[in-house]
């Protein structure tokens, strides 16, 4: 039924369910309710695009059953776009609606899925009075993020977005040793955006005596990456994402370790495994800027 159709019995029979879906477990009830009034459920086909890289939002989505995948073009074109990562049960995405910032990726059911679907108006309402209840489902900057520069900290149980999808990760004797090309375009994209946004990242860095050239910190990868998407919801899910770049060694370890940690542990992109390693050109610039 629509909202405004639904009566108080169909509230509760809503309320019941969503209790025991893993994205809403950890709900204030008093938070949950108001979702079962004015959220819609949606049953999508594989293949249905929710909303394209570069759009205005108008809706908020959390997964119910099924898995999304998350593709980012480096250009304008949706033909080149590569898969960075995939949303599964208990994700939830869409939250740019509250200030109006353009879609950062393009959003496409993987298979049959089930979406509960929130309206921008009734999400801004929910925000307004339930803010402090919702920051931690949120992604930054409207959610909770970690500060401070312990890089071995554990993250705050706390401070730990509600959402924690699960990322599984493939054992290490299955990884492979040549790259696809989507996952080479996934981390060429991804490389030239620090470079263009935070050049800091990488450079050559000293530890016990050594010089590792070029590299990144693990946890340096992994904050980036949660202040550029509202699509990365966790720590666990940025990790995930960085693991699928390690598995295809398009990231590598320096000392070759086969998974990707959040700690204080440098990572090297396989273009500046050379030491001719390319800089963006001024048009790659402006398409991670764009």
């Amino acid at each position: 039924k629509r909202p405004l159709e639904r009566s108080s019995e169909d509230v509760d029979i809503i309320f019941t369910r969503l209790k025991e879906v893993k994205a809403f477990e950890k709900f204030h009830p008093n938070l949950l309710h108001q979702i079962c009034l004015c959220g819609y459920y949606e049953n999508l086909e594989k293949g249905i695009t929710l909303f394209r890289q570069g759009d205005i939002g108008t809706n908020w989505y959390a997964v119910l059953a099924g898995s999304l995948d998350v593709k980012v073009s480096e250009t304008s074109s949706h033909q080149d776009a590569v898969t960075i990562c995939t949303l599964g049960i208990g994700t939830a995405f869409g939250e740019s609606i509250l200030d109006n910032t353009p879609r950062h990726a393009t959003i496409v059911t993987r298979e049959s899925s089930e979406l509960l679907r929130i309206e921008q108006k009734d999400f801004k309402a929910l925000w307004e009075k339930y803010r402090q209840y919702m920051a931690g489902l949120l992604a930054p900057p409207y959610g909770v993020m970690e500060t401070g520069s312990n890089n071995d900290r554990i993250p705050d149980k706390e401070n730990t977005p509600l959402i924690e999808p699960h990322v599984p990760l493939r054992p290490a004797n299955t990884i492979s040793k040549v790259p696809s090309e989507k996952i080479l375009r996934a981390g060429k994209i991804l490389r030239n955006a620090i470079l263009s946004r935070a050049p800091h990242m990488i450079r050559d860095r000293k530890y016990h005596l050594k010089t590792y050239r070029q590299c990144c910190v693990g946890t340096e990868l992994v904050d980036w990456m949660l202040q550029q998407t509202s699509c990365v919801h966790s720590r666990t899910q940025a990790v995930g994402m960085w693991q699928v770049l390690v598995e295809d060694n398009v990231l590598n370890h320096v000392d070759q370790e086969h998974h990707f940690q959040d700690k204080y542990l440098f990572y090297r992109f396989l273009d500046d495994e050379h030491e001719d390693a390319p800089l963006p050109t001024e048009e790659e610039k402006k398409e991670c800027d764009e």
